[in-house]
């Protein structure tokens, strides 16, 4: 990777990663406002609340990817190998 590829790609993940996070932050935000509040009288959050809950929610259920654990995957294949 050439040096110049590098300075933009570093600036342009972390405002992907931004982005993401304020996205992310604002879906449970609409959601938690549009639901919980009339079920089950809980108090409204702005977006830095939701946010915050799903960093603490990350931390408490672990950091697994998204769409499967790694680890998983590497006992799965290693038990699909013959003896």
């Amino acid at each position: 990777m050439r040096k110049s590829s590098k300075l933009f790609s570093i600036p342009l993940g972390i405002a992907v990663m931004l982005a993401a996070a304020a996205a992310f932050g604002a879906i449970t935000m609409l959601l938690w406002n549009v639901f919980l509040p009339a079920l089950l009288g809980l108090p409204r959050l702005n977006w830095l609340q939701a946010t915050g809950l799903l960093v603490l929610c990350r931390i408490l259920f672990g950091f697994a990817d998204i769409f499967g654990s790694k680890e998983r995957d590497k006992r799965r294949n290693l038990s699909r190998r013959p003896s």
